[in-house]
């Protein structure tokens, strides 16, 4: 099989960050000390540049809580995932409203920030986990290609379906906006095989890739290897009645992931909303899909369990893996 492999597009993902232009001005910066982060230090930088406009200490508001934040990543070493996420903005993590980059707070003070949030105590009325578990019908989300208004037959090749188009735009439908459509592509064959050779996945939504608005018809995003790390299982350990609920629903038990997707290419073009398809035109930034040959394997995840905490929020997907071949004439 002939792969296409181009340069891929790095995105991240991310918490919180709101401000929507520079606040800072340039003055010194501040030095990481080794004890606890002070609020009287920390606080000021988060007025500055715009943090509280979207996010309470105590209250959720149009993201989380900064304690909300302090509760789902306790005990992890996670500094510097979450300096990436909100120094590049976010999408899908704490909901669909995306978080803006935080480009104007200098390193060493969104680090300071970071550390202060993360080192909070929890909100009292914060301390229950799960008092939601959504569900969708297995085999509700179906999965179509279209071209040029047409839907493309499919043939089968184990799990996955081969879909020979041309090298030109193309869309990407799901049945229902229930399913929470997001895609994966992968670096290599046997990433894409180990993943799809499993009927659902289970992932930390942490993990989510997000891109940005500009991003949406982009097909080819660069993808971290999918296999598990070592330490990654570790994650699981506080998580084993949620899955052993999904061996229970499923009959077979998930792989255990980090499901890297985009979501953005389920967003509509204004406003944000949620889309049942996803138009791509381009294979990279810099490439057109005219042009392309080849085979692309890729990954529709769609929602199959969410298990949400006492204040609704997100902490463990299960999703069903819809493994994708398009073979593009």
């Amino acid at each position: 099989m002939k792969l296409v492999w181009i340069a891929l597009f790095t995105t991240a993902v991310g918490i919180f960050g709101c401000s929507t232009a520079p606040q800072e001005t340039v003055q010194p910066e501040v030095a990481l000390p080794m004890k606890t982060v002070q609020s009287e230090v920390a606080l000021p930088i988060a007025q500055k540049n715009n943090c509280l406009a979207c996010h309470g200490i105590d209250q959720r508001s149009i993201g989380p809580s900064f304690k909300d934040v302090a509760k789902r990543y306790r005990g992890q070493d996670v500094q510097q995932q979450l300096f990436r996420k909100v120094r590049n903005g976010s999408s899908g993590v704490w909901g669909v409203i995306p978080a803006p980059p935080s480009v104007q707070i200098s390193e060493e003070n969104l680090k300071l920030l970071i550390r202060w949030i993360t080192e909070m105590e929890p909100s009292a009325d914060s301390k229950s986990k799960t008092v939601v578990e959504t569900s969708v019908n297995p085999g509700q989300c179906a999965v179509t290609v279209t071209q040029a208004g047409q839907e493309i037959a499919s043939k089968s090749n184990g799990r996955a379906r081969i879909f020979e188009i041309q090298s030109a735009p193309f869309r990407i439908e799901v049945s229902s906006a229930r399913c929470k459509p997001s895609i994966g592509t992968f670096r290599n064959v046997g990433d894409f095989r180990y993943v799809a050779a499993s009927p659902v996945v289970i992932s930390d939504p942490m993990f989510s890739m997000a891109g940005s608005e500009e991003t949406r018809d982009i097909l080819h995003f660069r993808s971290e290897n999918p296999r598990l790390i070592e330490g990654y299982e570790g994650i699981y350990d506080s998580y084993k009645k949620e899955y052993e609920s999904i061996c229970k629903a499923n009959v077979t038990c998930p792989l255990k992931i980090r499901a890297y997707r985009n979501y953005w290419s389920f967003v509509g073009d204004t406003g944000g909303v949620a889309s049942v398809y996803a138009e791509f035109k381009r294979l990279t930034f810099q490439k057109p899909l005219q042009g392309v040959r080849g085979d692309m394997p890729l990954i529709v995840y769609t929602k199959n369990r969410d298990f949400l905490d006492a204040q609704g929020h997100l902490y463990l997907q299960a999703m069903e893996t819809h493994p994708l071949i398009l073979r593009f004439k």
